[in-house]
């Protein structure tokens, strides 16, 4: 009788907006998403383009295998769906010229780059159109305060 040690319980990392990774090297994979099985979901990363509950199993040659916690993932669009039920909107995203800002509350936004440096910052009222015309195609970071919350999300610019 062999007896193999229980293999380390997987952690899954976001790597960025869209791919989920296991941290754990194996020897084959499965992901779930709502504890169903995702189709062609056999190795270490999973592409993802909407927001539910994730969960890796890895396999190992010894006949082991673990699952991980569960991993609550949301999309980059479900930060828009929140700030839309708090009363703020922001379209078109990806924008090219004029950002679309739709409210009846009070806000501040801070545009900034992915180094972190600000580029624009304004408070205001209600609606207002964001000239966008003189950045650069590429994404941004944007910091949206309401109602005594911080959001930020990933602005494209087209």
């Amino acid at each position: 009788v062999m007896v193999y040690s229980d293999p380390v319980k997987p952690i899954i990392t976001s790597l960025d907006d869209t791919t989920l990774s296991s941290s754990i090297d194996a020897d084959s994979f499965v992901w779930f998403k709502e504890e169903v099985v995702v189709a062609n979901s056999n190795s270490k990363k999973l592409v993802v383009k909407k927001s539910g509950k994730y969960q890796v199993r890895v396999f190992y040659k010894n006949g082991c295998s673990k699952t991980s916690d569960i991993y609550n993932y949301n999309f980059i669009d479900a930060i828009f769906d929140i700030l839309k039920q708090k009363g703020i909107e922001f379209y078109p995203n990806p924008v090219k010229d004029k950002l679309e800002i739709k409210t009846n509350k009070h806000w501040t936004l801070v545009l900034k780059d992915l180094n972190g440096k600000v580029i624009k910052v304004e408070s205001s009222y209600g609606n207002a159109t964001w000239n966008m015309d003189f950045l650069n195609t590429g994404v941004y970071l944007l910091r949206v305060e309401i109602d005594k919350e911080v959001f930020q999300l990933k602005l494209m610019k087209q």
